[in-house]
């Protein structure tokens, strides 16, 4: 395997440990806060992906891409930069909301907070593109590692000593601690180049947009359901959406192994491509039968009675996660094929629908109508991915016949 295609596994088990610690940490608080705590810490972490996806630049995908041209220390500078600015953007972000919405004090500090956790993860998603670039991973992992083990012990200490909100949120500084410091272990020069950036943030920007408009997608329903039905319905909602949201990401550690090769444009790419969509999506064959059993199972078994109204919603999103898995290998493929355009529109499109559609169905019907509602997208979402690989397939030997 070559050194970048190492680098991809290596950052995608890095990955998968922070979802790992991610999960675990939200399933111990559910289990002690109930679901109207769990809510809270849904709604702030919504708010907190959100604005991680629009200030961040898309920082890891970005920053992979343009080391190789202006070199891994002026590539990591740059990236060091713009999570400050991100970080602080975020704290805005969230401090906005929470005014909107007349949060009361303790609340709105933790929106403050949320900004200085984003500054962390910015620069430790600087850190991940600089490496998966140049094959650097040692301080990386070691830092992602350490930063995500100290979460989890730092959750179970403090909800232990501090059942709170607050006191989850302890534990996400202290993991963004050791992120903020995974930059300087990189191994570069650390001497900033000549000017205060040396790549144009506006491309960044893009990826970054895409990445929200996916975010809206993915956790809109999350704040329009805080707004109409409070956070209660919330952690309801969230006790299934884990599942939908967190699985998908070992088709992402696949296929981040794989975009090295995929990053070659041509026919051999295009239909591993299919291939492995096909994969993840026949899964559904053994899911889909068993969604109910398993939505029960996982709701009032694995967190328990006070979540048992959940198991509907745990379904839907059960028999989601196929789906998701397999728009998520059709997602990467397009940008690993440069079309990453098509990506942002049907993106953009399936996000104003998802929040449209929403708007009319959680008043009446909560959690449930919200999971039907983004079942219903991510079909739609699954064919404008389909549709735009196949038209950039269709494309290129228009190009090569003319």
């Amino acid at each position: 395997m070559s050194q970048k295609g190492t680098a991809s596994w290596l950052l995608g088990l890095h990955r998968m440990a922070r979802v790992g610690a991610g999960a675990f940490c939200l399933w111990w608080a559910g289990r002690v806060l109930g679901p109207e705590g769990l809510g809270w810490i849904a709604t702030l972490g919504t708010l907190l992906g959100l604005g991680l996806s629009l200030f961040g630049y898309g920082l890891s995908v970005w920053l992979s891409r343009e080391t190789g041209r202006v070199g891994p220390s002026a590539a990591l500078w740059t990236g060091v930069a713009l999570a400050r600015r991100g970080g602080l953007l975020v704290a805005g972000f969230l401090g906005f909301w929470g005014l909107l919405r007349g949060w009361n004090s303790d609340i709105l500090l933790l929106c403050l907070l949320s900004g200085f956790v984003a500054w962390g993860r910015l620069r430790g998603e600087a850190a991940e593109g600089v490496a998966l670039a140049t094959g650097r991973l040692g301080p990386v992992v070691r830092g992602g590692v350490s930063a995500y083990g100290l979460q989890v012990v730092v959750t179970l200490l403090a909800l232990t000593l501090w059942p709170t909100v607050g006191g989850y949120y302890g534990a996400l500084v202290a993991g963004a601690v050791i992120l903020a410091w995974v930059p300087h272990r990189m191994g570069v020069a650390r001497t900033p180049p000549v000017g205060r950036e040396v790549l144009d943030p506006r491309e960044g920007a893009r990826i970054g947009w895409t990445y929200f408009s996916g975010g809206v997608l993915l956790v809109g329903d999350v704040l329009l359901l805080e707004w109409m039905r409070g956070p209660g319905e919330v952690g309801l909602y969230r006790v299934g959406q884990v599942l939908a949201d967190y699985l998908p990401i070992i088709a992402a550690v696949l296929n981040q192994a794989a975009l090295p090769r995929w990053a070659a444009v041509g026919t051999g790419a295009r239909r591993e491509i299919w291939r492995r969509t096909a994969l993840w999506l026949s899964l559904g064959l053994f899911v889909w039968p068993l969604a109910t059993v398993l939505g029960r199972l996982w709701a009032g078994g694995v967190w328990g009675e006070a979540f048992l109204g959940a198991a509907p919603a745990a379904a839907v999103m059960i028999a989601a996660v196929p789906l998701r898995l397999s728009h998520n290998t059709l997602a990467l493929g397009l940008t690993s094929q440069r079309a990453d355009r098509a990506r942002f529109w049907a993106i953009t499109a399936v996000a104003s629908l998802n929040l449209a559609t929403n708007v009319l169905v959680i008043p009446r019907w909560g959690a449930l109508g919200a999971v039907a509602t983004t079942l219903c997208c991510d079909v739609v979402l699954w064919l404008a991915f389909a549709g735009a690989l196949w038209r950039h397939r269709s494309g290129e030997q228009a190009v090569r016949a003319a």
